[in-house]
């Protein structure tokens, strides 16, 4: 038995030589798997109904080269939702490799919504006018429907907003706006009155004078208002003169009296019962005095006697009246001093019981309107 085994020990001793050799000839087994690297994040988002351009991945081994990858798994641009793709390589030796990304495929447009007509309509207030609308389209749903909100008034004047909005969808809202200008008829004026002063004396036709203290009027002497002056219609008081720009204007000064009635005399001018109207428009282009003390007014009083004959049960509007202009005025804006003129309305009960309302204005440049002629 011992004679057998030794006698075929060279050829087991030879076959494990030989199985040796060719071990260590082929080298150690490749164990290791090839690497697989994506072009771009492993998360990614994709904005629905556009071409979806799958930006790959690249391989690496470290025995083979040019490896292929295989991707398995499919991105539905037209549908929203969450796809994955995989992508996957295998090398020679059998090692496999694989990694994926996530695509989100969601509509982020909103739509577009385009006002028919035109986006800024101006119309006179009582015009008839019909909204002509607006569509909307969008990149996924197509034609979506508009929902208007505001409302056009053309009965009243204002400034009117509507919106159009649509929404997809996904949610996603697009809108767009059209203002509409309401506004009051235009009037177109009529010159009915009015006096240019050409002529060499002021026309009876049109103007009258009131006298005195205001007690020929059944005034309290000062009419009312503790005036110092007594109105004449001398020459010395009001007439008609060119001025140096060679206008012919009226002028109306006011003169110290030491030895008359009354301390000064000025001149006051109306056109009572001569003329009169119920609506329109009255203005008068007048260069006012300046001083302390003085007070030229532009103002108008009721004809009628509906609501009674004492003040102001008839109304009063003071277009203009400016006090002391020129002089120190510590609230005022601008450096001229006193620059401001005087509006008010007085109506309602007899006075003392009567309703005022009035305020204070100055030029837009902060002049003195004593400096120029201005439109009241």
């Amino acid at each position: 038995m011992i004679d057998s085994i030794f006698k075929y020990s060279n050829k087991y001793i030879l076959a494990v030589l030989v199985l040796n050799l060719l071990v260590a000839c082929g080298g150690p087994a490749d164990t290791t798997a090839p690497v697989i690297t994506l072009n771009g994040l492993s998360s990614m988002t994709h904005e629905q109904a556009t071409e979806f351009i799958d930006p790959g991945a690249t391989v690496t081994d470290n025995v083979d080269s040019n490896l292929s990858i295989s991707v398995d798994g499919e991105v539905n641009s037209d549908v929203a939702g969450e796809y994955t793709l995989t992508y996957s390589a295998t090398d020679t030796a059998g090692n496999n490799a694989s990694e994926t990304r996530v695509v989100t495929v969601q509509d982020t447009i909103s739509p577009v919504v385009t006002v028919l007509g035109e986006l800024e309509v101006s119309i006179n207030e009582g015009e008839s006018w019909s909204d002509q609308g607006a569509t909307a389209v969008d990149t996924v749903d197509g034609d979506v429907a508009v929902v208007v909100s505001g409302n056009v008034d053309s009965s009243t004047a204002g400034s009117y907003i509507l919106t159009y909005t649509a929404t997809d969808t996904a949610g996603n809202t697009g809108s767009a706006t059209r203002s509409v200008s309401v506004t009051v008829n235009a009037i177109e004026w009529s010159l009915v009155w009015s006096d240019e002063f050409n002529e060499d004396t002021i026309n009876p036709t049109k103007w009258g004078y009131m006298l005195g203290d205001g007690t020929l009027y059944g005034e309290t002497r000062g009419w009312g208002n503790n005036e110092k002056q007594s109105y004449t219609e001398d020459t010395v008081n009001s007439g008609i003169v060119v001025d140096p720009e060679g206008d012919s204007v009226l002028y109306i000064d006011a003169t110290a009296t030491p030895n008359g009635s009354t301390d000064y005399a000025s001149a006051k001018l109306t056109t009572e019962d001569l003329f009169e109207f119920r609506f329109g428009k009255v203005e008068a282009r007048m260069k006012l005095p300046e001083t302390q003390g003085i007070w030229p007014a532009f103002w108008m009083l009721g004809a009628s006697n509906t609501y009674g004959d004492s003040w102001p049960l008839k109304g009063e509007i003071d277009i203009m009246e400016a006090v002391n202009l020129g002089a120190r005025c510590d609230e005022c804006t601008g450096t001229d001093g006193e620059n401001r003129t005087v509006y008010a309305l007085h109506f309602g009960s007899q006075w003392p019981n009567n309703s005022l309302i009035d305020g204070r204005t100055h030029l837009a440049d902060n002049s003195n309107p004593a400096d120029n002629y201005h439109v009241w």
